[in-house]
């Protein structure tokens, strides 16, 4: 932690002395107009005003968001810790490092995380699980710096917490929700990934176990690559509808849900595939409104950023697992 001293306001001043703000501005600035007894007041009081600041210094949390994901995700991040600066303005101190998916190697995750290590209070992480980062993430806990996982868990690491939701129980419930608008008879579904993110492979994890457990009629025909990008997960479907397969859903796990549902509607599937996706966004909701998306899951952010800044600045250990949402074309405002 660092400490920062609060700077003093003319209407501070003014309180103190119980004086006009003008007159304050006339003492700081040197101008005439007010009485000897006045400038006493406000000196006296600016002289109080810095000793009690010296003796209530604000403490100021540097933290680093390392940010490996696709630039939906980057945004409602951006998004998220812009809100949060605003509100803690004088508290808090912050650098962001993005990576978009499949830009880079986990060893550049790594390098970011080492470095910055070297220059914050505690870090918030969202990355792919991998042997590199998992050994940075250490490295910096070694050193007493937290490591807060944001959505995405590293389980194979020592981090200090994991904020997100249940990743799943997120699975499970989209592929309740998928079996249950599906008609009770065989049918085939794509499942869309982007890279070894542990929030993925729970989600990947959960929606199986549901659809074994409750519809074992429903088959996964197929898991494809999107790169959390809307181009990539486009070509990746238009590729796979090459194939002429029948398809009767598609839940994607990952980012790029424009891509998919820009192919499924060249096709003309868009009223005949089932369509969950991820992240409540400008994007999604316009594909909500259009009908080209049927349900997103959707979790809340800016809690979420909030909630790992306190756990550092509160020097805490404990996950903390964040409700979901079901966004629907009639509730997604």
């Amino acid at each position: 932690m660092r400490e920062r001293i609060k700077k003093l306001t003319i209407k501070d001043i003014a309180k103190t002395a119980n004086v006009s703000t003008a007159s304050v501005d006339r003492v700081i600035n040197g101008r005439d107009g007010v009485k000897a007894s006045t400038r006493e007041k406000v000196l006296s009081a600016i002289d109080q005003l810095n000793r009690h600041s010296n003796t209530n210094k604000v403490k100021l949390t540097k933290i680093a968001f390392i940010v490996e994901a696709g630039p939906t995700f980057i945004s409602l991040v951006e998004g998220a810790i812009t809100a949060f600066i605003e509100e803690n303005e004088h508290e808090i101190e912050y650098s962001l490092d993005t990576l978009k998916t499949g830009h880079g190697s986990s060893q550049d995750i790594a390098e970011i995380i080492l470095k910055r290590a070297q220059e914050v209070d505690g870090i918030i992480l969202m990355a792919a699980d991998s042997v590199p980062v998992n050994r940075a993430v250490n490295q910096a806990i070694e050193q007493h710096i937290p490591v807060i996982c944001l959505t995405s868990d590293l389980p194979n690491s020592n981090r200090t917490a994991y904020v997100g939701s249940d990743q799943k129980s997120v699975g499970a419930t989209a592929g309740y929700l998928l079996g249950r608008m599906l008609p009770r008879m065989p049918g085939r579904i794509l499942f869309v990934a982007s890279a070894p993110y542990d929030c993925q492979l729970q989600r990947e994890l959960g929606f199986r176990q549901a659809l074994r457990q409750e519809f074992p009629h429903l088959k996964i025909e197929e898991c494809i690559h999107s790169q959390d990008d809307s181009d990539y997960s486009y070509q990746s479907m238009l590729e796979f509808l090459k194939k002429d397969r029948h398809l009767d859903a598609v839940y994607n796990a990952a980012g790029g849900n424009r891509g998919i549902a820009r192919a499924l509607r060249e096709h003309n599937l868009t009223r005949h595939v089932v369509f969950i996706g991820h992240e409540i966004s400008s994007h999604t909701r316009e594909l909500l409104d259009q009908r080209e998306m049927d349900l997103v899951i959707g979790h809340d952010v800016e809690q979420e950023v909030k909630t790992a800044v306190n756990i550092i600045r509160h020097q805490q250990e404990q996950d903390c697992l964040s409700p979901i949402s079901i966004i629907t074309p009639y509730n997604a405002i």
